[in-house]
């Protein structure tokens, strides 16, 4: 039930149990939430191994290179990967902003789909 305690809160209020009745969520709205914090889910329980795994390769790793190319070129290395790090954060940082507008769009979509349907209910 915490996935959706954001969703069905009133905006701008701090109490996390006063829900939101008097301007319901959209249908769009909601769908949209729980399908991105799904893909977060999802996308998180398919690599959380390889956190304490990778730990122990980059240990294995270094040793391998001090032996076989000597503690100096195993150190620029080190270095070249340490340095490549703000480049790559910098990178997903802009993916999530694309990916937030891209969950905006989908739900500007939706929600223009839906009246549409809804539209053409009322005609038919």
């Amino acid at each position: 039930m915490s996935i959706f305690q954001n969703a069905l809160m009133v905006k701008g209020s701090p109490d996390p149990k006063s829900v939101n009745t008097k301007t319901p969520m959209s249908k769009p709205e909601a769908v949209n939430l729980t399908s991105s914090d799904t893909l977060s889910f999802s996308k998180f329980t398919t690599v959380n191994h390889y956190i304490p795994s990778s730990f122990i390769r980059f240990f294995f790793v270094v040793l391998f290179l001090i032996r076989l190319l000597g503690w100096q070129s195993t150190f620029v290395a080190i270095i070249v990967t340490a340095v490549s790090v703000p480049v790559h954060t910098m990178v997903i940082k802009r993916e999530r902003a694309a990916q937030k507008g891209l969950v905006a769009a989908r739900d500007k979509r939706t929600k223009a789909v839906t009246e549409a349907l809804h539209a053409l209910r009322h005609v038919l």
